[in-house]
């Protein structure tokens, strides 16, 4: 070692005189080095030191070099100041870095120029300074000229873009194909891939708003949500594939998996729900529930809230379904409104409203018809023209599938409407019915014809046997095949009350006895139907029986009259006779008298 030592100098001094050179190791220096040392199993030791040692160093030479043991790192003196070699701004470590200060150390430029990166020397971003441009990814806005405050992450994001401004896309080729539309954020591989002029577009999702080009003002959350979508605006798609096949569909809002999915060029149509409004290519339409709308095609107008609301209608308008399952087998009706589970189920008809749970439920062809309250109307198929209200209201017998033009107020239990064109108030527990003035019935002259004067009186009533009775509400119930009502206070009044009136069947003997089509009394159809009396016609055939009376009583009157007149008359005659007897016989004497003066005269 002391022999190099030794030697070390004399092949400096060598070398310089030769050829200014020096080789360790090495007879021939490489002619671009002052110094070249050469070994396959050594290194070379620069010369190292603390920091403090390295800091007190005076005067240090430009491009002095050493290792600071302190922070185990090379050090260079730059003229100014010292800078570590292997954590400085002239090179960073492919392994990482150690002893950086953020305040000092950093990757970018210090001058106004973009910051450009490369993959396989291919274009993989920049970020520039002027623009405030921010790509990073193979080809990400690797078009961009004028656009400003862009943003896009993933390869081939904003690929073409030239002059649009404030665009974002995160994902493999988002908004790929977007030149100058602006205001665009695109998040997830193929977002607003096809997009080129749209402004104001949102889509977050693989293929949201995949083949929009110029629509506008649209929002995709979501996998293939708004997929199709070129020109339509002002679109709202929150789901798998919701709003999936919309092309220039506008004003639409879905929100759930597959809602509003078949949606091409309708508008204006909202879908909250999975599947909601799936099939539908119509407008105007609103959907909040799970499958509500679902086959919808072509219907217009249609409100459906609830699971499976509306679910099988396909081209009816202007209907509302609120409640899982209302209107849900109507197809083509119209202007439906149902509120409630079930409500209207089954229905094809138009012009039906249903408010409570399972109100007419089974109303299929029916129309104009409206039912209020838990089942009313439930049993009606075919009938129109029906109003219920109340629970159960308005069940019918056995009839009730086709009946129409009936009126049912409260009337659930036994007493229900058999029979069309019937108004029933009440149920067979009710006890009075009334209000503070009377009941009014159209008597109009000038809606009356045929009138004729064949009212029976006296032969019809004189045939009537009134009686006192008690009502059976439980034979009532085995009359009608109606259910019994839920008990509550008061339910069996009504069967406490002795009732004054008449049997309707011997009213009915009566008037067929008097040969009279007497509109009091009904016949029930159907031996599930009770006969019913209407006491205020017996007003009529009362009002004939005391005219006819007071006929009776005027000719009785007059009989007697005369009968008292002809009395007076003979009495007057007895007397006049009498007397004309005693006038005569007083004629009579006095003519004696004077055939016997005159005999007298005669004789003397």
């Amino acid at each position: 070692m002391k022999k190099i030592l030794v030697l070390l100098p004399y092949f400096l001094s060598a070398g310089c005189a030769i050829a200014q050179s020096v080789g360790i190791n090495n007879t021939t220096p490489h002619s671009s080095a002052i110094l070249d040392v050469r070994s396959n199993t050594k290194g070379t030791l620069l010369p190292r030191t603390s920091t403090i040692s390295r800091l007190a160093i005076l005067n240090p030479a430009k491009g002095l070099i050493l290792y600071d043991s302190t922070v185990s790192s090379f050090y260079f003196y730059n003229g100014t100041a010292w800078a570590p070699i292997s954590a400085s701004s002239s090179g960073w470590s492919l392994t990482g870095n150690a002893g950086t200060n953020p305040a000092n150390n950093f990757i970018g430029t210090t001058n106004n120029q973009p910051l450009r990166f490369r993959v396989n020397n291919v274009w993989a971003g920049e970020i520039h300074p002027s623009s405030a441009n921010v790509f990073i990814g193979v080809n990400a806005g690797n078009s961009a000229t004028t656009g400003t405050a862009n943003i896009a992450v993933g390869e081939n994001s904003l690929f073409a873009i030239t002059d649009g401004n404030f665009n974002t896309a995160h994902g493999y080729y988002s908004l790929a194909l977007n030149k100058s539309g602006f205001s665009n954020t695109a998040v997830g591989s193929y977002a607003l891939t096809n997009n080129t002029i749209g402004n104001h577009n949102t889509a977050m999702g693989r293929n949201a708003l995949f083949a929009n080009t110029i629509g506008e003002f649209n929002t995709a959350i979501g996998e293939g949500a708004l997929l199709a979508n070129t020109s339509g605006t002002s679109n709202t798609a929150h789901g798998y594939q919701a709003l999936f096949s919309d092309i220039e569909g506008s004003g639409n809002t879905a929100m759930g998996s597959g809602a509003l999915f078949a949606n091409t060029s309708g508008f204006y149509n909202t879908a909250n729900g999975f599947g909601a409004l799936r099939k539908n290519i119509g407008s105007y339409n609103t959907a909040t529930g799970t499958f509500s709308l679902i086959e919808n095609i072509s219907g217009t107008f249609n409100t459906a809230t609830g699971y499976d609301a509306l679910g099988n209608n396909i081209s009816g308008i202007d209907n509302t379904a609120n409640g899982t399952s209302a209107l849900k087998f109507n197809q083509s009706g119209s202007d439906n409104t149902a509120m409630g589970f079930q409500a209207l189920f089954e229905n094809k008809g138009n012009s039906n409203t249903a408010t409570g749970s399972f109100a007419l439920k089974q109303s299929n062809t029916g129309n104009y018809n409206t039912a209020v309250g838990y089942g009313a109307l439930i049993n009606n198929v075919g009938g129109n023209f029906n109003i219920a209200i109340g629970w159960n209201s308005g069940t019918g017998g056995v009839n009730a599938a086709s009946l129409f033009n009936t009126i049912g107020i409260g009337n659930s239990g036994a007493f229900q409407n058999g029979a069309s064109n019937q108004a029933i108030i009440g149920d067979g527990n009710m006890v009075f019915i009334g209000g503070k003035v009377n009941w009014g019935v159209v008597s109009d002259a000038r809606i009356k014809n045929t009138i004729v004067e064949d009212v029976k009186g006296l032969d019809f009533i004189l045939r009537l046997r009134p009686v006192t009775y008690y009502i059976s509400n439980q034979a009532m119930n085995a009359t009608t095949g109606a259910k019994e009502t839920p008990d509550f206070s008061g339910k069996y009044d009504a069967e406490k009350i002795k009732y004054s009136g008449f049997l309707a069947q011997e009213v009915e003997q009566a008037a067929k006895a008097a040969h009279y089509e007497f509109s009091g009394y009904d016949v029930p159809k159907t031996a599930s139907q009770m006969y019913t009396l209407k006491y205020a016609e017996f007003v009529v055939p009362l009002t004939k029986a005391v005219q006819e009376q007071q006929l009776i009583i005027e000719e009785l009157t007059k009989q007697v009259a005369q009968s008292k007149i002809l009395a007076i008359v003979g009495k007057q005659q007895a007397i006049i006779i009498n007397q004309q007897q005693q006038i005569d016989e007083l004629k009579s004497t006095m003519a004696q008298l004077k055939s016997e003066m005159m005999a007298l005269k005669n004789k003397y």
